[in-house]
């Protein structure tokens, strides 16, 4: 199972860990493209507030854009131990 660590999103707003939740649940590590408008939708918030918060997010090196598409971080995450049970 593998969880967000929290010293990678210590510094962040809540817009920006928001956005980040979000697209690592539907990234994962993989490349993907998004759209902002159902991003804002989904958030509550304008598009341009989502993207500026993404370029945020890129400008921090917790997202990498390749080839016109969003990619997480890998090292933001860490591994935890299957529950028990």
């Amino acid at each position: 199972m593998r969880a967000i660590r929290m010293d990678a999103i210590a510094k962040l707003h809540v817009a920006e860990i928001n956005i980040l939740v979000m697209l690592a649940e539907r990234l994962g590590t993989d490349s993907k493209r998004i759209d902002y408008r159902e991003f804002a939708e989904e958030l509550g918030l304008s598009r341009n507030t989502v993207k500026y918060n993404v370029d945020k997010l890129i400008s921090a090196g917790l997202v990498h854009v390749i080839g016109g598409k969003l990619s997480i971080a890998e090292e933001i995450f860490s591994e935890l131990p299957e529950p028990s049970g």
